[in-house]
């Protein structure tokens, strides 16, 4: 007797959909005790395994970071004022700020904060700013001297 489609080799109609055994053997559920030789972690949904975090079997850890150093944030600003538009006149603040910033944010501080990134940058950029400031100031120095000296010959 010949087979075909749709058909056992008894003849008997088989549905094209039903769920057929695996050639592998018989599979389990990805969420029960063992598949393929690999045994699959339980979860107890009312622990947490992971610290502080959301209950359940997916528990990650909350971990919080640090607050950021106000300090830090601050000499930044001041150090980017400094440069871009108050002439200089932001950076010593901004120098004083970014250095207490920096001990602030030092791994040896009692509680250290984040934000270490932020109060190196504000301490370029004020001493950047200082030094714009410093040559503003020389400048404006030197052109008093020229004009009181070309004042006193008489021309």
């Amino acid at each position: 007797m010949s087979t075909q489609w749709g058909q056992d080799p008894d003849g008997h109609e088989q549905d094209p959909y039903a769920a057929q055994q695996s050639p592998y053997g018989a599979a389990q559920s990805p969420y029960g005790a063992e598949q393929n030789g690999y045994s699959a972690p339980q979860f107890d949904a009312g622990a947490q395994p992971y610290g502080v975090g959301v209950p359940g079997p997916y528990a990650s850890p909350l971990v919080m970071a640090p607050p950021s150093s106000g300090l830090g944030i601050a000499g930044f600003v001041l150090g980017l004022l400094s440069i871009t538009l108050c002439t200089g006149i932001t950076g010593p603040f901004g120098l004083v700020l970014s250095i207490m910033g920096m001990r602030e944010t030092s791994p040896e501080a009692a509680s250290p904060r984040s934000g270490r990134g932020l109060a190196i940058a504000g301490l370029v950029l004020s001493i950047l700013g200082t030094l714009l400031l410093l040559a503003f100031v020389a400048y404006v120095i030197f052109a008093i001297v020229v004009v009181g000296l070309s004042a006193s010959s008489g021309r």
